[in-house]
């Protein structure tokens, strides 16, 4: 038997309460990746455009702000 099918068998039998702690339980693991996935973009692209950015004339013009 699977793990899936495991808890699939156990939930079966849980009271509603109990499926809706899990449901919950089960979103913050998506969010979770999300925020990983979200996380790993930002910094794979950060020495790219650091490039882009780090320069003077970057420097220049945002000198103001």
């Amino acid at each position: 038997m699977t793990t899936a099918e495991q808890i699939y068998e156990r939930i079966k039998k849980m009271p509603e309460s109990a499926l809706q702690d899990i449901s919950r339980f089960i979103e913050s693991l998506d969010w979770d990746e999300s925020e990983a996935t979200t996380r790993d973009l930002m910094l794979a692209s950060e020495a790219v455009l650091a490039k882009d950015w780090l320069n003077p004339e970057e420097d220049k013009a945002w000198q103001h702000l």
